[in-house]
């Protein structure tokens, strides 16, 4: 039996084709039988795709990124990390306590803290941070006027929505560089009932809400733009280069979920007869239910043997989707995310695709300089409302701002660092409990009681390389003896008893003549050019290279041979090579005995240092010069 070909008409042929072209310009039949396929860009792709589309306008850039803090969570971390890096640790401090602790307060009053934290991070996702300003009065004890005083100073501050906020004029602002900002008044304002506002507020408050805008006091507003063009209204946030890579990202993640639906739908085939011309066989309908109870029995685990004839096949749809979950394709796309924010591989455990130790350090510098950027910015605003504050109280002195290290390098090193110079003098000790986030005043307090303590034997002695208990006992015990010593010796307030004599000879005060101190320069000039000519002599002797290279006994003997020579020189003799060696050929190292007596009168019982000790030789030289003359 041969097989009929299969007839099909001819306008299903004509039905075939293709659509969806996302190209709006057609190169079709240029010439005969020629054609040129349209180009393809972002912008045929996102005619179809609305959604995806980068918005064009700021406000709709600020909303955006906005949109993608609010639910990725990639972007939501980095943000919020550059946020509480950016303004970790900043505090008010001030020279003056009083003042320190008043301006401590009024930081704590107003949450400066958390309002730093709200204001990089708006900066960060929004390009734009504006601050609102509201006052309030406190009392302050006036001491000159001797009474009370109320001061209007800034105590909260509100971070606005830059989506409501709008310039007003934009045109008239760009060009004067002046800036008049104005709230948008939502829709449903105008619409509520007097049940909802209530009648009091109503009054008050319908002309205003009635309006499309209301004004905003621009005195008491603070805008800051992170680095915003001139010719624009609005600064660009960090997060809008990468907004078509976040779109790529959900679009991975929503295939995954895609995916994961049909992972688990597997379908078998099962099919009962034989169609095959004459040779055909058909199923009955009680095969047919027979083999569906069968299945329906099987409980889906183990194998199951089916007893059945030629006329059954079985066929099972084998899923690939396991080659298609993984994060292998993620790679690239949260690369591209982590660059654009600036963050480097090293941070976050993408290193192998970082790129080297270049890119990483570049990127590291970028994550640094943007949060430098915003510490800045962050800095300049409350320098301003520090100037309000400290004008209204009359502070001569304004606080200053101080923040934490930005370092990525190890704590503990910087904090070693930091005793090194306290031990050193370099930085105080208050400095370094603040650095260490103590309070020096309580610290100081402890202090005190730990030492009043250990004074009354309540503490054991401190123990640590720098205290060493023992010695401190023995010094103690030494003040003891001495205080028990003074306790048995009669009371002698004024010394020597009244009327009393010598009970002894007095030794005779040395006293320098007059001219001597004449002879004191030409002294000193001799011994130092005798030790510019005996010190290469010895040391030529000695075979060493400098006088750091000698012993403990050999330098005494230069010591010795240069007194020696210095002694033998006369107030007029000229000093020189020949001269200092007839010398020591003559003398050695014997010392001019009536220059040794005068030398050791005047050292007498004391323990003197080298250059006292030299200094003793010229008084004894020239107290000789003197005589003589």
């Amino acid at each position: 039996m041969t097989k009929q070909p299969i007839q099909i008409q001819d306008d299903v042929v004509e039905a075939y084709g293709s659509f969806a072209s996302g190209s709006r310009r057609s190169f079709i039949d240029i010439e005969s039988n020629i054609s040129v396929r349209s180009g393809y860009s972002k912008n045929d792709y996102y005619a179809f795709r609305p959604n995806e589309a980068p918005p064009a306008k700021q406000k709709d850039k600020i909303r955006k990124c906005m949109e993608a803090y609010r639910h990725v969570g990639i972007v939501r971390t980095i943000i919020d990390l550059m946020s509480d890096f950016a303004g970790q640790g900043i505090e008010l401090v001030h020279q003056r306590p009083e003042i320190d602790k008043f301006v401590k307060e009024w930081f704590i009053k107003v949450k400066g803290v958390e309002r730093s934290e709200r204001f990089l991070n708006t900066l960060y996702k929004c390009g734009t941070a504006l601050m609102r300003r509201q006052y309030g009065k406190i009392s302050v004890n006036d001491k000159e006027l001797n009474r009370a005083k109320e001061k209007r100073i800034p105590l909260s501050y509100t971070v606005l929505n830059p989506l409501v906020v709008d310039v007003k004029n934009p045109v008239m602002a760009l060009y004067k560089g002046k800036y008049e900002y104005v709230i948008k008044t939502p829709s449903y304002f105008t619409n509520m009932s007097d049940g909802f506002i209530g009648v009091e507020m109503e009054r008050e408050y319908t002309s205003i809400l009635s309006q499309p805008f209301i004004d905003l006091n621009n005195d008491d507003l603070s805008v800051y733009h992170y680095k915003k063009d001139d010719w624009e209204l609005w600064g660009d946030p960090i997060i809008a280069p990468i907004l078509d890579d976040l779109v790529m990202y959900e679009k991975m993640k929503l295939a995954d979920m895609s995916a994961l639906d049909g992972a688990i739908s597997n379908i078998r085939l099962w099919t009962i007869g034989i169609i095959d011309g004459p040779n055909s066989i058909l199923p009955t309908k009680k095969s047919i239910d027979r083999l569906r109870n069968i299945l329906a029995n099987h409980t889906g685990g183990g194998t199951m043997d089916l007893v059945w004839g030629p006329e059954l096949k079985f066929q099972e749809s084998a899923t690939q989707i396991y080659k298609f979950l993984g994060t292998e394709k993620y790679g690239p796309v949260l690369n591209s995310l982590y660059a654009g924010l600036g963050v480097p591989p090293t941070m976050t455990g993408m290193a192998d695709a970082g790129g080297g130790y270049t890119n990483n350090f570049v990127s590291l510098k970028t994550l640094l300089d943007r949060l430098q950027y915003g510490r800045d910015l962050l800095t300049d605003f409350w320098m301003k409302e520090i100037k309000l504050l400290a004008k209204e109280m009359g502070f001569r002195e304004l606080p200053t701002i101080r923040f934490d290290h930005m370092t990525l390098n190890d704590e503990s090193t910087e904090k070693n660092l930091l005793i090194q110079l306290a031990d050193r003098n370099m930085i105080s000790v208050e400095t370094l409990q603040e650095r260490f986030k103590e309070d020096p005043t309580i610290e100081r307090y402890r202090l005190d009681r730990e030492r009043k303590d250990r004074e009354n034997d309540k503490m054991p002695k401190q123990a640590s390389p720098y205290h060493d208990p023992q010695m401190e006992d023995k010094a103690d015990k030494e003040k003891e003896k001495i205080v028990l010593q003074n306790k048995n010796k009669p009371v002698t307030p004024n010394g020597r008893p009244k009327f009393a004599g010598d009970t002894k000879p007095r030794k005779q005060k040395k006293v320098l003549p007059r001219g001597a101190s004449a002879y004191f320069s030409t002294a000193s000039k001799a011994q130092e050019l005798v030790s510019e000519i005996v010190t290469p002599i010895l040391l030529s002797f000695y075979q060493k290279k400098n006088v750091r290279q000698l012993t403990s006994a050999e330098f005494g003997a230069l010591e010795n041979v240069k007194f020696a020579v210095l002694s033998h020189i006369g107030p007029n003799d000229t000093v020189n090579e020949e001269v200092v060696s007839s010398i020591i050929e003559t003398h050695g190292s014997q010392v001019e005995p009536e220059v040794m007596e005068l030398y050791e009168d005047l050292i007498g019982d004391n323990s003197l240092d080298i250059p006292g000790l030299r200094n003793t030789q010229l008084l004894a030289l020239s107290e000789k010069w003197c005589i003589e003359s």
